[in-house]
């Protein structure tokens, strides 16, 4: 889950997701997913996105890390 905010810090909404049994990278790229498509259909088109692991950054950013089941995942992000 998580939460969007506007660039005053106003509350936009918040959102969240079942998965079942599933590993903590694997939840982490599903929050960033799922929040963006949250932003999405409640119309914003330029976010920022801030995550909280290391690992979700460097698979995101650098292209490195994770899992092969986690790849589909991030060329979505």
């Amino acid at each position: 889950g998580g939460v969007l905010r506007g660039s005053n810090s106003k509350w936009c909404g918040g959102f969240a997701k079942g998965l079942g049994t599933c590993s903590v990278m694997m939840a982490e790229l599903w929050g960033a997913w799922e929040g963006l498509r949250y932003a999405w259909r409640l119309g914003y088109r330029y976010v920022e996105l801030h995550l909280d692991s290391t690992m979700i950054v460097d698979m995101l950013v650098k292209k490195k890390g994770g899992s092969p089941e986690g790849w589909s995942l991030c060329k979505k992000i």
